[in-house]
């Protein structure tokens, strides 16, 4: 009766053991990524981005199986030139007759990727707004007071 015990109670703490390694273990976003700094300079990098609205030729390349319609995105040359860790390169197969292929490299941007970056470059031009806004207040406060001063001069040269 006891080695029964003994057993169940193995199998409880093994059991216990593994759902906790396999549910409990949690790494922290900190531990696993390095060198983490703010994104700076974001929006000079978007500005020399030209967004494109454009067709893959679907008629031509039919057996890439290339989206058909209307597109919006990027020529991934252009963003090669300003940010070239966003490019990638992915080899595809396709079929040209019975039993014959071709291989073919199309370039890839990473869009996710650049999520990150529209965003620092939002809060850049933000910054930028906010501080034209304190300029233009700060210019219109003296314009302001001499505009009540000559309405109360005025007011009091009538009576």
């Amino acid at each position: 009766m006891n080695i029964l015990k003994y057993k169940i109670a193995a199998a409880v703490i093994v059991f216990f053991s593994s759902a906790s390694l396999s549910f409990g273990q949690q790494i922290p976003e900190q531990e696993l990524k390095k060198n983490i700094t703010p994104l700076e300079n974001a929006l000079s990098y978007v500005q020399k981005l030209e967004p494109k609205a454009y067709e893959y030729d679907t008629r031509r390349f039919n057996r890439l199986n290339l989206p058909v319609g209307q597109q919006y995105g990027f020529l991934t040359d252009d963003v090669q030139k300003v940010l070239p860790n966003l490019v990638s390169s992915q080899s595809q197969s396709y079929m040209v007759a019975k039993n014959t292929y071709r291989n073919t490299t199309l370039k890839n941007t990473d869009l996710e990727s650049l999520v990150p970056l529209l965003v620092a470059a939002i809060k850049e031009q933000q910054q930028q707004i906010d501080e034209l806004k304190k300029q233009l207040d700060a210019t219109q406060r003296p314009s302001n007071q001499n505009t009540s001063q000559n309405t109360t001069q005025k007011t009091t040269q009538s009576n």
